[in-house]
C-alpha cells in the first residue's frame, strides 16, 4: 500500500534522506559502498545485500526501511511495485499545492478555451479552475 501523506520522486539524491540519529554515517557507508545515488537505486536494493555488509545489521536496515516507509517504500521492490508507485496519484495536498494546481489549470483553460485574452476570459477560467478544484478536493477527502 502506497502512503498517501508523504511521497518522493524516486531521481532524488540519497543524501537527502534521513536515517535517524545514529545510523546516518553506517547508512551512508553501505549505500556508498554499493553506489547507491538515488532514493530509486535505494528500493531496488535488498535486505539482505545490507546485512553481508560489516557495521551494517538488522538495526541499521531498519533505520532505512523506516525511512523508506514513510514515503510509502520499501526494500527490494521490483518494476512492477515501482511502476505502481510512479502511476499512483497523490491527492493529499497542502493549501498551497492545491492554490497551484488551481493556477495551473486556470492557465490551461485560459489559452485553450479562449482566444480572446482578456481580463475578463482570465477570470472566467480561474472560476472554472476553482470549480474543479472544489470538486477534486471533495472527492478525494471523502476517498480518506
Amino acid at each position: 500500500m502506497i502512503a498517501k501523506d508523504k511521497r518522493i520522486d524516486l531521481s532524488t539524491p540519497i543524501e537527502r534522506l534521513e536515517f535517524g540519529d545514529g545510523y546516518n554515517l553506517r547508512v551512508h557507508h553501505a549505500l556508498h559502498v554499493y553506489e547507491i545515488e538515488t532514493v530509486l537505486d535505494l528500493c531496488k536494493t535488498s535486505r539482505n545485500a545490507f546485512l553481508r555488509l560489516r557495521n551494517c545489521g538488522k538495526k541499521t536496515v531498519r533505520a532505512i526501511e523506516m525511512t523508506l516507509s514513510e514515503y510509502g517504500l520499501k526494500l527490494d521492490m521490483d518494476d512492477k511495485s515501482i511502476d505502481e508507485y510512479l502511476n499512483c496519484p497523490s491527492f493529499v495536498l497542502s493549501d498551497e499545492e492545491w492554490e497551484n494546481r488551481r493556477y495551473a489549470i486556470a492557465k490551461e483553460i485560459y489559452i485553450n478555451k479562449f482566444s480572446d485574452y482578456s481580463i475578463e476570459n482570465a477570470e472566467l477560467a480561474l472560476m472554472a479552475a476553482d470549480d474543479f478544484i472544489g470538486v477534486l478536493r471533495k472527492y478525494y477527502q471523502n476517498k480518506d
